[in-house]
């Protein structure tokens, strides 16, 4: 993600694969005090007209919101604008709008 942030492919595969390890508390942790949350947030903000990008991206953020040290790290204007970006020109896509009202939910 770090080496290669203008190639959408491999941000939507590198997303979908966080996504997919942040199922268990202690990969969660691993991927916030690793950047994991700036490189995500990076990726959506470079591909915002990436349908992948943004669903796998809100999906992995949603997993990693869920423990209460992460959530700070995500309560950022960034994240807030990405999310209107979504809502405002997604909203005929469901399955991105589900994962990014799940990420929403767990920031607010």
């Amino acid at each position: 993600m770090k080496f290669h942030p203008k190639n959408g492919e491999l941000q939507a595969n590198a997303c979908g694969s966080l996504w997919n390890l942040a199922v268990n508390e202690e990969n969660k942790r691993i991927i916030a005090q690793n950047q994991g949350i700036k490189l995500i947030l990076n990726s959506m903000i470079n591909h915002k007209n990436n349908e992948k990008v943004l669903k796998y991206a809100c999906g992995a953020l949603a997993n990693i919101a869920s423990i209460e040290e992460n959530i700070e790290q995500l309560k950022n204007q960034q994240l807030k604008e990405i999310l209107d970006f979504i809502f405002q020109n997604y909203s005929n896509e469901p399955s991105i709008i589900k994962q990014a009202t799940r990420l929403s939910t767990r920031i607010n």
